[in-house]
C-alpha cells in the first residue's frame, strides 16, 4: 500500500490528483489516503496523459495538487516547462506549478486471459519472443504508442535491451501477430 502525506493545508480539506491512472487504480489510492487521513476528501480527475498534460499546460480548472503518471516522458516534458518544482520548494506563494515527489507504479509485461487461452489452445507466453509464435497470430493487441506512454516507454525498453537493429525487426515481426492496436491503454484490456 502506497501512503501519501498531504500535501493540502487543514483547511483545504480537499486533494485534487490529476492522473492518468485508471479508475480502478484511482480508487485504491483514494481509499487508502482517505483511511489514513479521514479529514481530507481526495477527488480524481481521470485523463489520458496526453489530456492531462494539456490541462497542466493551459491552467485549466480545477487546479491539481498533484499529478501521477506512469509515462516518465509525461513528467520530462513538464520539467521541461517549467511546471515542476521540488516538493520542498512549493510553497502558497510560488507560481502555479506543480510540487513533484517521483514513486514510480507502472505495469509493464504480458497480460492474458486464461479463458481465451483456453479457447483457443495457446499456450501462455512467458517470455516476448512466445509472442512471435506463429500461433499467436490474429490474436495480440496493443496500445499504439504515440498514444500510450506506458506502451510508449515498453517500446522504448525493448529497442535499448535488443539493439535497434534486432529491436525493430522484434516489433516488426510481432506487428505481424498482431490483430489490433488501440488508441487507448485501456481498449486491450476491453478486447477488440
Amino acid at each position: 500500500m502506497l501512503l501519501l502525506s498531504p500535501v493540502v493545508s487543514a483547511a483545504q480539506q480537499q486533494l485534487i490528483i490529476l492522473t492518468s491512472f485508471s479508475e480502478p487504480v484511482s480508487q485504491q489510492f483514494k481509499s487508502a489516503f482517505e483511511r489514513q487521513y479521514p479529514d481530507i476528501e481526495v477527488r480524481f480527475i481521470n485523463k489520458k496523459t496526453s489530456a492531462a498534460l494539456s490541462h497542466l499546460e493551459k491552467g485549466m480548472k480545477p487546479v491539481p495538487d498533484l499529478f501521477m503518471a506512469s509515462a516518465v516522458d509525461a513528467f520530462e516534458w513538464l520539467t521541461e516547462r517549467g511546471l515542476l518544482l521540488p516538493y520542498q520548494a512549493a510553497t502558497a506563494t510560488t507560481p502555479p506549478s506543480l510540487p513533484y515527489v517521483s514513486f514510480a507504479h507502472s505495469g509493464y509485461g504480458l497480460m492474458w486471459n486464461d479463458d481465451y487461452l483456453q479457447r483457443y489452445r495457446l499456450q501462455a507466453p512467458v517470455a516476448w519472443n512466445d509472442l512471435l509464435d506463429p500461433g499467436f497470430h490474429g490474436h495480440i493487441g496493443m496500445s499504439s504508442p504515440t498514444r500510450s506512454g506506458t506502451t510508449h516507454v515498453l517500446v522504448e525498453t525493448l529497442l535499448q535491451q535488443r539493439g535497434w537493429d534486432a529491436g525493430w525487426a522484434y516489433w516488426l515481426e510481432l506487428a505481424g501477430n498482431l490483430a489490433t492496436v488501440t488508441a487507448r491503454s485501456f481498449g486491450v484490456r476491453q478486447g477488440y
